[in-house]
């Protein structure tokens, strides 16, 4: 198997950090750990997406802005998920832009 490269302009890079480095960074909420005693408070967040939200799917942003401005915690650094894509999600190829072209054949055949 190949070497796995981190992406350093994906979406969910870490706080400030990213593709969204501007807006503070952001992290996909499936691969957030944190304790849920200590920030009970934000899974309330989970079920509320942003206010005028088209399709109501934007909910993990309310979690990552409230863990990273309301909490302290910290980044591993380290690359700690793998994704696979879909080609026939609505947006493969934005992902595919971002990733380049030849990264991705790459990745896809196991380089």
């Amino acid at each position: 198997m190949g070497v796995f490269q981190p992406l350093v302009r994906a979406p969910s890079v870490g706080p400030g950090r990213g593709f969204f480095k501007q807006m503070g960074g952001f992290v996909d909420t499936n691969c957030i750990s944190f304790d849920k005693l200590a920030c009970e408070a934000v899974i309330r967040w989970w079920s509320m997406p942003a206010r005028n939200s088209q399709k109501a799917m934007d909910a993990d942003r309310n979690i990552f802005r409230i863990l990273s401005t309301e909490f302290k915690g910290r980044p591993t650094g380290k690359a700690t998920v793998y994704y696979t894509l879909d080609e026939a999600d609505s947006q493969h190829p934005f992902r595919l832009k971002m990733i380049g072209p030849e990264r991705y054949a790459a990745a896809a055949a196991g380089d």
